[in-house]
């Protein structure tokens, strides 16, 4: 395997867990959406939901996480399939891993698993709630290369590059007003981006090797 490692985030990149919270406040727990979550930039939905106080949304995304039901059927990003088999076709050696949150409960875990199962991935990493992205991805790093994070958080997105690694922002409408030196708009400039610049970064990494 070559020393860079593809590494991407599930929610929001792979799969759309928000429309799938957003479904399940509004059947299981009667409130109505105040805006599409798309545009709301606080991961409890505080603008979606304004009725709901934080505590209740932690209680609701608590419950879902154990609700069959719902959380199996979380949908796929749009191209995400393709996105990441045309990735393992055009770089074979390049190890692709997805490393997400999994929660506390071993039914979340096991349903995280299966909502990834469409995804030709090497690896999925399952962090429990106060597990630490950045802290995985230095794990993950090879000698002489980098892990390349794609996500939708700015802030795991910054914490990459701060920790010597390549953050690429995923861009969503509540992050792009964000600043990045790195930032791809769905799946296929994923393809594009890894297209442009990972030859380039191989290239580097042998050279450092070599030395």
């Amino acid at each position: 395997m070559m020393p860079y490692k593809i590494v991407v985030d599930a929610d929001m990149v792979l799969i759309d867990y928000m429309a799938q919270l957003v479904r399940y406040v509004e059947d299981v727990r009667g409130h109505r959406a105040m805006m599409s979550y798309k545009f709301d930039p606080s991961y409890d939905l505080t603008y979606t939901f304004p009725s709901l106080k934080p505590a209740e949304m932690q209680e609701i995304i608590r419950d879902l996480s154990v609700a069959e039901d719902y959380y199996i059927e979380i949908p796929l990003i749009d191209g995400a399939v393709d996105g990441v088999r045309h990735l393992r076709e055009a770089f074979p050696d390049t190890s692709i891993v997805c490393v997400t949150s999994g929660g506390n409960h071993p039914l979340t875990r096991e349903m995280r698993l299966k909502n990834l199962a469409p995804f030709e991935l090497d690896e999925i990493i399952t962090l429990p709630l106060n597990g630490s992205k950045v802290e995985t991805l230095l794990e993950l790093q090879e000698p002489g290369g980098q892990c390349i994070l794609f996500d939708d958080s700015i802030g795991h997105v910054q914490a990459a590059a701060e920790n010597g690694q390549v953050g690429v922002l995923y861009t969503q409408p509540y992050n792009s007003d964000e600043d990045v030196l790195h930032r791809v708009d769905d799946w296929n400039s994923i393809v594009q981006w890894c297209a442009a610049n990972l030859p380039h970064l191989l290239a580097q990494s042998s050279a450092r090797l070599r030395v």
